[in-house]
């Protein structure tokens, strides 16, 4: 509790946390909470004028705290609901004016445009004034003259966010919404024109067009295709451009860390700034503080802001700023202060995994940098240098595997191997960056800067795939739940009460918190892959089926669907229930006058059947019993007949299933009192014992 005390702004991050999160999750009256915040901070400051006595006096202290918790738990509510998009409950046609905000045109199929509607000729949708819209336009199309800052007029449908209709996938709505982003429009021909060809002027305009000059420059000194946005990804945080393969050997070498600007890249400006100023400046003069921490925002500004840079700059700012007047500093409480200000910027932050992972990331360093480095001791000045390096690794992975491994359900093996050969390559990439981009109308230099430039981010591209290709390197469907990663950190944070404040019977403590760990994954173990589990996945036109039985999955599925989308629908659902596949069938649509296709899964006590398409009878043998039925395909059958050879109290329609069929089909069963499941509509089916 000493070590909490010493963090004044972890207990104001907290009550903003505790409210941003309620406010997310639960729905109540915007007056109520509003009224609470005005109530609690009139109340504060009656007693700070009129009852000296009570905040003066120590026994009294927690009064002030309740009321300081209310209002910031007041306050991050109503900020989370000021910069919430709105929710759309349907599909609405419209036709709208507005500015193009950002473009992204990287995509071989489609062209992404964000757009901030001004004009709406609707009234019944709901609009708030930050709301943006996301546009997608065929590349097919030719529109040369669309780039930020231009007035278009669009028409269509203004669709509300897909729902998550498959357990434990990528809630792609849920992600656009916290991005800002309340709908999305399918831009048919003709459906969007351009209105006013001046472009106007913002702050997110002019970040674009400052990373727009120096892709250009990067561009123009012989720097392209995959070496342009790889060095764009590196410099200017911006990852669009990287092809889906490049990015995949980063996450799977352990190296995507280094394409977000973070700690690392505002370190190297940092340091480089802090020199090239020594030149000019006294360390005692505070305009070198104040042009160092200008330029620090001003990178951070054209990188566009991410919760890693900004954070990383916040405390670089705050540390000197506190070095610089000689105050004590605490590095958690200048953690929790760069979190607390990064929330009140935008409270969205919190449920960006970006958000946790560099926080995260710098209190492992923090913690445990020290105490790992201390652990060995070399005379050579490389080695040294080496074994820092590799400890700086080490501590980050600490606090960041028990969320990364939760959240992800994978981890790069070599990611010390990664560290040790791509991280000296950013500081030497960043810096000649920077000179070219300054000396760029300088002859003959800036070429072969931009050669050598070119040199090193071949070199790391090559070193990625090499370290990616190694046996083993990245192991996957690793299923950790979140009460064992609580557990995990309460572990972690017992490991470092020890080694920093001696505490008594730490071991025992740490032992017992493992043990009840232990006996999670145990239970998790026995109680989740052991049991016997039918799902009907959501894949659009496709099927995808799976019938697991003690950790082993049966998977049927169309030919048309590839083992990516299949991973994508239900790879995280595979981490959580299936330890081994034991049979894959993929399956052809039946078409015309074929005979359709008929599958008996035998599943510990549960039989399900399988119906695939076809025409005509499926030359039942007697009667069958099944628990379910899956119909799967445009079946062209005597249902009458069917339900006389197939004894059934559940039949589930597939999402390839056609809607108008599958109504149809509904009510004769529900006449039938046969319990009906469609997938298109309700999501997917999941049955267990």
């Amino acid at each position: 509790m000493n070590f909490i005390k010493e963090l004044p702004f972890f207990r104001l991050l907290l009550s903003m946390v505790a409210g941003i999160s309620i406010s997310y999750y639960f729905s109540c009256a915007f007056f109520l909470i509003f009224a609470l915040a005005l109530f609690s901070s009139i109340l504060f400051l009656f007693i700070l004028h009129f009852s000296p006595s009570i905040y003066q006096n120590y026994k009294r202290r927690w009064i002030n705290g309740m009321i300081l918790f209310v209002f910031l738990f007041s306050a991050g509510w109503i900020n989370l609901s000021l910069k919430t998009p709105s929710k759309l409950n349907s599909n609405y046609e419209l036709y709208a004016t507005g500015t193009v905000n950002n473009i992204d045109n990287q995509s071989e199929k489609w062209i992404k445009i964000l757009f901030k509607p001004e004009l709406i000729y609707n009234d019944s949708v709901p609009v708030k004034k930050g709301d943006l819209w996301l546009l997608l336009i065929k590349n097919d199309k030719n529109y040369p003259q669309i780039i930020p800052g231009v007035k278009i007029a669009v028409k269509g449908k203004l669709l509300k966010h897909p729902d998550n209709s498959n357990p434990g996938a990528f809630n792609y709505g849920a992600f656009l919404h916290r991005s800002g982003i309340s709908g999305q429009i399918f831009i048919k021909d003709n459906d969007l024109e351009i209105i006013d060809f001046q472009v106007g002027w913002s702050f997110n305009l002019l970040s674009g067009k400052i990373r727009e000059y120096c892709v250009n420059v990067f561009s123009k000194f012989g720097i392209g295709n995959s070496n342009l946005s790889l060095l764009n990804a590196l410099v200017l945080g911006d990852r669009k451009g990287i092809e889906r393969d490049l990015n995949e050997k980063f996450i799977r070498s352990g190296a995507i860390h280094l394409l977000a600007v973070s700690g690392l890249h505002v370190g190297i400006v940092y340091l480089f700034l802090n020199y090239l100023m020594a030149f000019f400046f006294r360390s005692s003069n505070i305009i070198r503080l104040i042009i160092i921490i200008a330029i620090l925002f001003i990178y951070a500004f054209i990188t566009g802001f991410s919760p890693s840079v900004t954070r990383a700059v916040l405390m670089f700012s705050l540390i000197q700023t506190g070095k610089f007047f000689s105050r004590n500093i605490n590095m958690y409480n200048i953690l929790c202060l760069s979190a607390f200000i990064i929330l009140l910027w935008n409270p969205m932050f919190l449920f960006h995994a970006g958000f946790w992972l560099s926080h995260l990331a710098v209190a492992g360093i923090v913690a445990f940098y020290p105490f790992i480095n201390g652990l060995l001791t070399f005379k050579f000045i490389v080695l040294r240098w080496l074994w820092s390096l590799i400890s700086v690794s080490m501590a980050a992975q600490i606090t960041t595997i028990p969320f990364s491994l939760a959240l992800f359900g994978s981890f790069p093996s070599y990611f010390l191997l990664t560290n040790i050969f791509l991280l000296p390559l950013v500081a030497p990439i960043l810096l000649l960056a920077f000179l070219l981009l300054i000396i760029s109308e300088i002859p003959v230099l800036p070429v072969v800067i931009g050669r050598l430039l070119c040199d090193l981010v071949e070199f790391m591209e090559k070193m990625v795939g090499f370290i990616e290709g190694l046996p083993n390197s990245y192991i996957s469907n690793i299923w950790v739940s979140w009460s064992l990663a609580i557990i995990l950190y309460l572990t972690i944070v017992y490991f470092y009460q020890n080694i920093n404040y001696r505490r008594p019977y730490i071991f025992i403590r740490m032992g017992l918190f493992l043990m009840l760990g232990i006996f999670i994954v145990n239970f998790q173990t026995t109680f989740k892959r052991y049991s016997n589990k039918l799902i009907v996945f959501d894949a659009g036109n496709e099927l995808l089926v799976k019938i697991i039985n003690r950790g082993h999955s049966t998977v049927f599925t169309s030919t048309g669907l590839k083992p990516s989308q299949r991973s994508f629908i239900s790879g995280n659902f595979e981490k959580k229930y299936v330890l081994k596949q034991k049979d894959l069938y993929n399956i052809n649509f039946i078409k015309g006058n074929q005979l359709p296709e008929l599958y008996r899964i035998q599943s510990g006590l549960k039989t399900y059947l399988l119906l695939n398409g076809g025409k005509g009878s499926f030359n039942a043998r007697g009667i069958y019993k099944a628990d379910v039925v899956i119909i799967s395909g445009s079946p062209d059958l005597d249902l009458e007949r069917m339900l006389k050879e197939v004894q059934c109290n559940r039949v589930v329609f597939a999402s390839n299933v056609p809607l108008w069929l599958s109504e149809k089909w509904e009510k004769q069963l529900n006449r039938n009192n046969v319990i009906t499941h469609n997938v298109k509509i309700k999501g997917a089916y999941l049955n267990k014992d």
